[in-house]
């Protein structure tokens, strides 16, 4: 019994590893068909991990890009992209950890280093808990078909260029009879001041535009019966409601269902060529009237069986005043004696064209009787007179034309000799710091013996020339900002390694989109103006530290008055800055300050020092302080007018002051200046023979004093500053 129970448990457990066995196999089956379908896909395959670093690519993946599978796998996947797409990548990794899915198209760097367009749709991979582990994506190959968008955006460009330039006008227009587009050429024909105030205002072409409403009528027949309409010729409208003959050429374009979705053709404008038919068939006496009365030359001749021109019909007096010909002489010649023999050439491909197309319009060069040359534009027309073909032309004088073209052409070599030969450097430069152009000039101040050396040496400026490569970006940042930049100073390096500054001005070149395209300017080199302001800096440096020492002189002989003409200096420099004067006026106030008590060293020191009210004869002694420290820096160079504010400090606009009386507006304003900063800061201190009465003392002083001693102006200034902005004499 019991031998039969272990055999029953053996096959049963037998049983139980042959059924996983066929598990293994079956899921060992399926994965592997999985696999060939991933390896097999046409769509490239990404498995990334939570950090964006490769789990799996499939070999169509891998091939798009040029790697073999195993050489992606473990590579971040910002390796394979451009790092100006790197913003946008950002936002679409927060996208996908966020659990949502995406399709858009992206750019990647193949291994040969070129440009992979793909379509791509991204999943998250949420684990059981539904945090973010990764990202799974199909890429789909749109490389060709990018290229193509391109293609066709060039090619839209390129036509775009031709509709916007064209001499003829070019429409396209409802069955309705509504305009859709019109080019410049259109809009001028019919006198409109552009092409969308002609299609805004025309509503309806048969009964703006059409002189007979029967012609549009007429016209739409013949388009539905053929498709195509060509050379149609009727009267039109323009805008002030004169006539013109247009010839129009056009085509019906039809929908997938074959209805008419619109037409679109071109229209010449053909006045001056109806004129010259109704010319010919009017009465002789008005033809002639109008034929010569034309201000272009007017002829017709004919056509030889060889198709080459034949002699003259007939001449308009333009033609025959203009060329130096009788009209019986010119009616015994044809069109080749007046034509210059180097255009010989050029008339069989005009005849052919002429005759094939029945008009033409070319330029030609005519010859006078004098043996002068002159260009002329002519249009000519086949036409049919008593059953025999002939051409009218009309041939304008564009000699003054031609002299426009010869002065601008002039004109850009004049400016290119500024460019050539300017003395400061200009240049255009790619954002990036590639130079696109050079002059001379600043490849000489950049040491380098051409401008095709400079611009072949100089690939990143920023870091090849700049000696602070931030002062690059702050440049780009100013230019960003204001649109440009004006005198931006900048240390620089020659080819050599030597250092100089130079002043840079610049603006940005954009494109239609308001990219920058470029920056041009010019560059002059300030490096001798640098070192001078480091010259005069020192100098500055050393005037001070003179004047310094000369108000510590009058502080060591009058100690009772120590550090008075620093706080007076102070006090009269922020004084003149309230009143909006110039910094460099300023300065001299300051200056003026600290020395405008220099003349007390011609004064005895126990008079300075005496502690009891001085003597009349001791106090005209102290008096002269004045005139004599105006004596002692008259001769120092100092500017205007420190020596006379020195001088002036004392008046008193009623003429009570000293040394000289002087009154009201005799005394500088900034001795006005100086003089009330002197009394506010010597009342509010202390000196040996009184005490110091304080700030309020010395303002009582000089507001009770206001206009009769001291200027009105500056006393109103003087109060602000120490009431209302805190102020103090420190």
């Amino acid at each position: 019994m019991n031998g039969k129970d272990r055999t029953k448990e053996e096959l049963l457990e037998e049983i139980a590893r042959m059924g996983r066995r066929i598990e293994d196999l079956e899921r060992s089956e399926t994965e592997q068909r999985y696999r060939r379908i991933v390896d097999t896909a046409e769509e490239g395959i990404w498995v990334l991990d939570m950090e964006y670093l490769t789990l799996f690519v499939n070999s169509r993946m891998a091939g798009m890009l040029g790697y073999e599978p195993e050489e992606m796998v473990g590579k971040k996947h910002e390796f394979f992209l451009f790092e100006e797409d790197s913003q946008d990548i950002k936002e679409k990794v927060l996208t996908r950890s966020r659990g949502v899915s995406g399709r858009y198209e992206r750019r990647l760097r193949r291994k040969d280093g070129s440009t992979l367009w793909a379509l791509v749709s991204a999943t998250p991979i949420l684990g059981k808990d539904g945090l973010f582990q990764g990202s799974f994506a199909m890429f789909t190959d749109i490389t060709e078909r990018k290229e193509t968008e391109k293609a066709l955006v060039e090619s839209e460009e390129k036509f775009r260029s031709i509709f916007e330039n064209a001499v003829e006008g070019i429409f396209q227009s409802t069955p309705g009879g509504r305009l859709m587009a019109v080019n410049p050429a259109m809009a001028r024909m019919y006198r409109y001041a552009s092409p969308e105030d002609m299609i805004s205002e025309v509503t309806h072409i048969g009964h703006q535009i059409y002189a007979d409403f029967d012609d549009r009528r007429r016209f739409k027949r013949l388009l539905e019966t053929h498709g195509t309409v060509e050379g149609f010729e009727a009267q039109f409208l323009r805008k002030d409601g004169t006539m013109l003959w247009g010839s129009l050429n056009v085509r019906a374009v039809k929908n997938t269902q074959g209805k008419v979705a619109y037409y679109e053709g071109t229209m010449e404008d053909i006045t001056a060529r109806k004129r010259a038919e109704e010319a010919l068939r009017e009465s002789e006496s008005k033809y002639r009237t109008l034929f010569n009365t034309a201000t272009d030359a007017i002829y017709l001749h004919e056509i030889t069986d060889e198709g080459v021109p034949g002699r003259f019909v007939e001449v308009n007096d333009v033609m025959c005043s203009r060329l130096g010909y009788s009209r019986d002489e010119m009616l015994s010649m044809t069109p080749t004696r007046i034509n210059a023999k180097e255009m010989a050439a050029e008339i069989p491909l005009i005849m052919k064209d002429l005759l094939k197309k029945g008009s033409a319009r070319f330029e030609m060069t005519h010859v006078k009787r004098s043996g002068t040359k002159f260009p002329v534009e002519i249009s000519s027309r086949l036409l049919a007179v008593k059953d025999q073909s002939m051409i009218l032309s009309i041939a304008r004088d564009i000699s003054e034309r031609k002299r426009a073209e010869e002065e601008l052409r002039r004109s850009e070599e004049k400016y290119r000799n500024i460019f050539e030969n300017a003395v400061e450097g200009i240049y255009q430069v790619t954002p990036d710091g590639r130079y696109l152009s050079v002059n001379p000039a600043l490849a000489r101040i950049h040491g380098f013996s051409s401008p095709e050396e400079m611009v072949a040496s100089v690939t990143d400026i920023a870091h090849q020339l700049y000696v602070d490569p931030s002062r690059r970006a702050r440049l780009k940042c100013l230019v960003e900002q204001d649109g440009f930049v004006k005198s931006f100073e900048i240390m620089m390096r020659r080819k050599d390694g030597s250092l100089h500054w130079v002043a840079n001005t610049a603006h940005a070149v954009r494109d239609a989109g308001g990219t920058i395209v470029y920056y041009e300017g010019t560059v002059e080199d300030i490096t001798s103006r640098k070192f001078a302001e480091e010259e005069l800096r020192q100098l500055k440096t050393t005037l001070e530290a003179t004047l310094l020492a000369m108000s510590s002189t009058v502080d060591a002989r009058d100690p009772g008055t120590a550090g008075h003409q620093k706080r007076v200096s102070n006090l009269a420099k922020t004084i003149a800055r309230e009143m909006g004067f110039s910094d460099d006026m300023t300065e001299n106030i300051r200056t003026a300050g600290i020395i405008h008590d220099i003349g007390k060293v011609a004064v005895p020191g126990e008079i300075l020092n005496k502690p009891v009210p001085l003597t009349d004869a001791e106090y005209g002694l102290v008096k002269s302080h004045s005139k004599a420290g105006f004596d002692i820096v008259k001769d120092a160079e100092l500017p205007y007018p420190i020596a006379e504010m020195v001088l002036q400090h004392h008046e008193r606009l009623n003429g009570s002051g000293y040394p000289q009386g002087l009154r009201g507006n005799e005394i500088l304003l900034e001795a006005r200046i100086l003089a009330v900063a002197d009394v506010v800061e010597a009342i509010a201190s202390g000196r040996p023979y009184r005490p110091r009465k304080g700030i309020e003392g010395a303002l009582q002083e000089i507001r009770k004093n206001q206009g009769i001693l001291y200027d009105a102006d500056v006393v109103d200034v003087c109060l602000r500053l120490f009431k209302e902005k805190g102020f103090h004499l420190g």
